[in-house]
């Protein structure tokens, strides 16, 4: 036997010993288990508690152990009807007899009229001064003789400004002159004149000539001793002048001179539409020069295309777009 055991090593002591042990081990637990299943174990502070004799200190004390668990439950008193106390008034009720020390009393007997009578302000803006009336004494007094009441300072009553003086006030307010910005002072239109030349080509013009197609034109002989052509007012529209200096005509000698040219001209800063009397001017131009053999030339004495016209139509339109 004993040889038996000393051929037995760690090996084989522990596949003999472990599965015993093991076995051991299941089988307390599984006891344990069964013990313990109809147990509950709770765990209480026993600061809570009171030993078997002693009686808790309070009430609350009380009440709090029986709502503990293991504590018993409250047991709720019944009150009989009539176990009320009853208010005995005959009971004496004990009243503060003992003098208070009172603080320091307002002496009455002095007088507390004001040493100056207290003048209100002066009326406002009253038309007509109103005399106050004189002070009114009380004829009665407080029974403490030394208590006097001086009205003196309610003499002095500040009079309502009248309806006149409201009035006047807002009559006043709506004279007074409204300051305003400075209006801004008017865009300065400048000057501009076209200018247009009827020069002849060959002979000069025969002034009798001239004179029959500026009527035809409607061209009518006035200020300044030159032509014009006129609106529905009688306003200059455009003019036409001599090419020969002063430039003037005179209805008296008109048949007997000769004259190389005329030119015509209108001021665009003085008609009311620019473009329109161009046009009007352009094309009275242009039948006088074929009526008198002559070119119709610009202001530079060039020839006036059809570019020209419209180009010098263009700046007269800008010209009235900035200004009018």
């Amino acid at each position: 036997m004993t040889e038996l055991l000393g051929e037995f090593d760690l090996r084989d002591w522990l596949l003999v010993l472990g599965p015993v042990f093991i076995t051991a081990i299941l089988m307390h637990g599984y006891w344990r288990m069964r013990r313990n299943r109809n147990t509950l174990k709770m765990a209480l502070d026993k600061s809570f508690l009171s030993e078997a004799g002693e009686e808790s200190d309070t009430e609350a004390d009380f009440t709090m152990l029986r709502e503990l668990p293991n504590g018993g439950a409250r047991v709720r008193t019944k009150i009989e009807p009539g176990d009320d106390p009853l208010l005995n008034l005959d009971q004496d009720v004990p009243v503060l007899t003992e003098p208070v020390d009172n603080p320091q009393q307002i002496d009455l007997s002095e007088s507390v009229n004001s040493p100056e009578p207290i003048n209100s302000p002066e009326p406002i803006n009253s038309p007509e001064p109103i005399n106050s009336p004189e002070p009114i004494n009380s004829p009665e007094q407080i029974d403490n003789p030394g208590f006097s009441i001086n009205t003196e300072a309610d003499s002095h009553i500040v009079p309502a400004p009248s309806e006149l003086d409201l009035d006047g006030e807002v009559t006043a307010a709506r004279k007074e002159p409204k300051i305003g910005l400075d209006p801004e002072p008017p865009i300065e239109i400048p000057e501009k004149f076209v200018i247009v030349h009827v020069l002849s080509t060959g002979k000069p013009f025969k002034g009798q000539v001239l004179l029959e197609a500026l009527v035809e034109q409607q061209m009518a002989f006035g200020e300044m001793d030159i032509f014009h052509r006129l609106d529905d007012q009688n306003d200059p529209k455009f003019s036409l002048v001599n090419a020969v200096e002063p430039g003037i005509f005179d209805l008296n000698t008109i048949g007997e001179i000769v004259t190389p040219g005329v030119t015509m001209f209108m001021r665009a800063h003085e008609v009311a539409d620019p473009s329109c009397v161009y046009d009007d001017m352009i094309n009275v131009a242009q039948t006088l020069a074929e009526e008198l053999g002559g070119e119709v030339k610009d202001e530079t004495r060039s020839a006036m295309t059809t570019q020209t016209i419209e180009h010098c139509r263009l700046d007269i339109r800008q010209y009235q777009y900035k200004y009018r």
